[in-house]
């Protein structure tokens, strides 16, 4: 359908081929800003929003390892990785605090090798995975994700508890930091490779972050005068989160929530309004700048056809499906008896099914609801 507004979350998210340097040897307190002083203003960057600097983190110990520093081009990279070549020949090595820095020439096939080192399986072919077969008898070599779920619970036991690592107390950022790049790089352009119990992993982590982060500023004894905790911060870790691909409506709906930013904003990130009711729209989301009252034409078109559809069927079993609906969901009928015609598995089996799945399944569904619901007219 050519004027069909709705689409899958992760269509809007592509491989970028950004040239890549690799910082080594920095401090474990190095900031995002001091990353990019090296560099200078005539850097040729990808832009705020895609999150450049990379600052990889030891998941277990929130000890700061090498940063990454993503380029427009690899021609960019090159000639940053010359200067730096250049400098040193001329005995003025670049260094951050009493350290001497060391810079080369990386790749994203590096970049994601790093942020990701427990995804067992995968080789990256630039920041193109490739998921390889099974090896009998060799169970530690299959691909089961490119993060787990101790990672993710790590990563939020960091800033909730930062005594657990004297990192983690005097670089109070970083946790955040590595949860940016990791919503930035997972490769949401291969949704056949991340399952419906991946992104729940991730997607908690994030809501539980942001919660936490908009929290220590509204402390009352929240100082920002030299810490790294502050509204800049904030705003990145929320613009990585409403711009991630892989996230629902609903998902996005509570994450702004959680940051408390004003709703007036939701339009930026195409959330659309009545967010909280796509509650079984778990990968379609709105098509970017499709009109208010054509996706309200078309939303009505469901409810109508599904509400239709539904009386016409058997009531009996409409009511037993009802009430094994979840109570804890926020559906008020928006889409009427949409999640009928999706018949989605019990939440046990779906979680094992990729996000391709779930999304084709899904749009399939409300293309024919639509063609069945037009050819009514």
């Amino acid at each position: 359908m050519m004027h069909f507004p709705f689409i899958t979350s992760y269509s809007q998210s592509h491989p970028k081929d950004f040239g890549v340097v690799r910082i080594k040897n920095i401090p474990y307190a190095t900031s995002r800003s001091e990353i990019l002083a090296i560099f200078g203003r005539k850097a040729r960057l990808p832009r705020d929003t895609e999150e450049p600097v990379h600052i990889i983190m030891d998941k277990s110990t929130c000890k700061t390892q090498d940063a990454f520093v993503e380029f427009a081009t690899v021609n960019d990279a090159i000639k940053a990785v010359r200067r730096f070549q250049d400098s040193v020949k001329q005995h003025h090595r670049p260094r951050l605090e009493n350290r001497l820095l060391d810079m080369e020439l990386s790749s994203q096939a590096e970049l994601l090798k790093a942020l990701f080192p427990f995804a067992c399986g995968v080789t990256w072919n630039g920041a193109a995975p490739y998921i390889g077969p099974e090896v009998p008898g060799e169970p530690w070599t299959v691909f089961k994700g490119y993060v787990t779920e101790e990672e993710m619970t790590l990563l939020v036991r960091f800033v909730e508890v930062p005594s657990r690592s004297p990192f983690a107390k005097d670089c109070p950022q970083r946790p955040y930091e590595c949860m940016i790049s990791t919503l930035k790089k997972i490769p949401w352009f291969r949704p056949d490779t991340i399952t419906v119990m991946e992104r729940h992993i991730i997607f908690t982590a994030t809501i539980r972050l942001c919660g936490l982060l908009r929290g220590a500023l509204d402390a009352p004894r929240y100082d920002s005068q030299g810490n790294h905790i502050n509204d800049t911060l904030l705003r990145r870790f929320f613009n990585a989160a409403m711009l991630c691909p892989g996230f629902s409506v609903v998902q996005k709906d509570n994450i702004a929530f959680a940051c408390r930013f004003d709703e007036k904003k939701h339009h930026h990130f195409n959330i659309p309004r009545h967010a909280n009711s796509w509650v079984y729209q778990h990968i379609v989301c709105p098509k970017p700048s499709v009109p208010v009252d054509v996706l309200e034409y078309y939303i009505a078109l469901i409810r109508e056809e599904t509400v239709l559809s539904a009386r016409e069927n058997n009531i009996r079993e409409l009511y037993e499906r009802i009430a094994q609906q979840p109570h804890d969901t926020d559906d008020t009928g928006y889409f009427g008896f949409a999640w009928l015609d999706l018949n989605l598995p019990h939440q046990k089996e779906l979680i094992h099914w990729s996000i391709a799945s779930l999304g084709d399944h899904e749009m399939a569904v409300l293309q024919r609801i639509v063609h069945r619901a037009l050819t009514r007219r």
